[in-house]
């Protein structure tokens, strides 16, 4: 029996210099890449995502990327119905992989597995209907009847509260009640090696403001406005990727100019940022967690060639 290739995922908090790293990382070995974003599959949203360039692309075989439109669903069960059989290949032809993304629920499931909850189209939409309809009150106080610690994590997040009303409706119980049934086995992560890139947070701040108006420099808003022409303010999952809600707002004349705009954006990505390093610090403890500060894409390779050295698998 042939042994499994190699399989590395390279994760971390947004503008945290992963994405780099893994593209320079999956080159150097030949490997494939994968990604793990929740927005990057869309197609036309490319520079809001910090979507890997055509040439970026040529130089390494990319997954996942540009694969769906605007208008289809996208969550972590359909991740994971896309994702396996693209590892399952990449394993008989003996290629290498490189996972790379922020997505940290999306890894985890896939790498440690998850509770497979029931879902139906019908009562989804009812649920999100009444968070468009100003409701998401009402449905937090419905929720947190049954959990209020459930209520407490998702009542922020509209789409994550819509799908947690879902859950309850079909089964009389909070989504995270023990006796939801229905597991989603991993893939093994001791056949991965997880590294974790967590910059210092003062320069993970500085950099998020910098990507910010750079983003906006290179056409976001002009982007936004085209996407808007193809659906983008009722697709179910795209128009709540990070940014372009605050973009569509400025489209309409609710956001002044252009420097509250970006002060704006730069704000919601520190908030998603801080969220997404608590997260990977605590759900991913296979993980070598990697504190160094690396947008240059060069020197974090340096680190990941030493870390999988010592584990035996980079020579």
């Amino acid at each position: 029996m042939n042994p499994e290739p190699l399989r590395i995922a390279i994760l971390g908090p947004t503008c945290s210099g992963k994405s780099a790293t893994a593209l320079a990382l999956a080159a150097g070995l030949g490997a494939d890449l994968i990604s793990c974003d929740s927005m990057q599959v869309y197609r036309g949203m490319d520079i809001g995502t910090a979507k890997p360039t055509k040439e970026e692309q040529r130089r390494v075989p990319h997954h996942l990327v540009d694969v769906l439109a605007l208008a289809q669903p996208y969550n972590v069960n359909i991740f994971l119905e896309l994702c396996r059989p693209i590892i399952d290949t990449l394993g008989r032809t003996q290629t290498p992989c490189v996972l790379a993304g922020g997505s940290g629920l999306y890894a985890r499931s896939l790498l440690y597995g998850h509770r497979l909850l029931p879902a139906d189209k019908t009562v989804y939409a009812a649920a999100w209907a009444a968070v468009l309809d100003g409701h998401m009150a009402e449905l937090v106080a419905e929720l947190a009847t049954l959990s209020p610690a459930c209520a407490a994590t998702v009542g922020k997040n509209p789409r994550h509260l819509a799908r947690a009303i879902e859950v309850l409706r079909l089964t009389g119980m909070a989504p995270d009640n023990p006796r939801q049934q229905g597991q989603n086995p991993g893939i093994n992560p001791g056949n991965w090696h997880e590294i974790v890139i967590i910059p210092p947070w003062p320069e993970h701040r500085e950099m998020i403001a910098a990507r910010t108006r750079k983003m906006l420099a290179d056409g976001w808003i002009e982007e936004t406005r085209q996407l808007m022409d193809v659906g983008l303010e009722t697709a179910p999952t795209a128009r709540q990727a990070l940014g372009y809600p605050e973009i569509l707002s400025f489209l309409h004349g609710n956001i002044k100019n252009r420097d509250e705009l970006a002060t704006l954006i730069t704000t919601k990505t520190i908030q998603l940022a801080r969220r997404q390093r608590t997260w990977f610090k605590h759900q991913h403890p296979s993980a070598i967690q990697i504190p160094a500060f690396m947008f240059e894409p060069t020197i974090g390779v340096k680190i990941c060639q030493e870390i999988l050295r010592g584990q035996g698998v980079c020579s």
